[in-house]
């Protein structure tokens, strides 16, 4: 029997931090055997001060000579997976997934692949807890379709939380006003510090490009592009030295005036 080998290459949603989890086993999937993790191997070396996946690939775009702009948005990576020829994938690896409830790799197999709808719609009827996590799901999907910018405006808020501004300095963004400080230090989720800005101006606003989407002005800056101009200066100061990670301190930097 001839050997072939598949190369699949699926495009990676913003920094594709999800599946640099998945990956990496910071979160444990449901169809994976955690205490096997220190199996996994890691082949590609990364670049000094750089610690994992998601890291890598924002590294990458920063010494690939790019010289327009990136976008949040756009793709930044390309997921790769190979899997081995039919010869390898039969018998000893149907044996292998049966305990996954899987039928596979099976010599004058008639089966056919499903959609991954279809397994999960299979899932959920065997389990009544799902049903109802799916259910939740999808009214508040029904919401999200009914009022569009309430998902937007939780994914602001919830992006204020991390870079540690106040309950009621969230409120007013919400709320279309204006906040302002002389100096406040904004903690950044994609670099895992914090800059400071003086004379700060932030405020909630439409994107330019697509007036259903939302994005946090820094001084009339998208906050998000800030955050990576700011990390580009450290980088060049400190001749790629990486700072430990910061977290936000409770109560502190609530001294916005609204």
């Amino acid at each position: 029997m001839a050997k072939f080998a598949v190369l699949h290459l699926e495009k990676g949603v913003g920094n594709d931090a999800p599946i640099s989890s998945h990956i990496e086993r910071t979160v444990n999937p449901a169809n994976a055997d955690k205490d096997r993790t220190h199996l996994n191997r890691e082949l590609i070396e990364f670049p000094d001060g750089v610690r994992n996946r998601t890291e890598a690939i924002q590294y990458r775009i920063e010494h690939a000579g790019i010289a327009r702009k990136i976008s949040h948005n756009q793709v930044r990576a390309i997921r790769v997976m190979m899997t081995g020829s039919p010869e390898q994938m039969q018998n000893t690896y149907a044996q292998a997934m049966s305990k996954f409830g899987l039928v596979r790799g099976k010599e004058s197999s008639e089966a056919r692949h499903i959609s991954t709808q279809q397994y999960y719609r299979e899932l959920v009827d065997k389990n009544e807890d799902l049903k109802e996590i799916i259910q939740e799901q999808e009214e508040l999907n029904l919401i999200h379709n009914l009022f569009p910018m309430m998902k937007e405006q939780l994914r602001i808020a919830d992006l204020c939380k991390t870079m540690g501004l106040a309950v009621n300095s969230i409120k007013a963004l919400l709320e279309g006003r204006n906040l302002t400080a002389k100096t406040f230090s904004f903690f950044s989720p994609e670099h895992k510090q914090k800059f400071t800005a003086e004379d700060v101006k932030l405020k909630m606003e439409k994107e330019p490009d697509n007036p259903d989407k939302l994005q946090l002005n820094l001084n009339g800056q998208n906050i998000i592009d800030w955050f990576r101009e700011q990390y580009q200066r450290v980088i060049q100061a400190t001749n790629h030295y990486v700072r430990p990670n910061i977290k936000p301190e409770a109560g502190k930097n609530k001294s916005f005036k609204l």
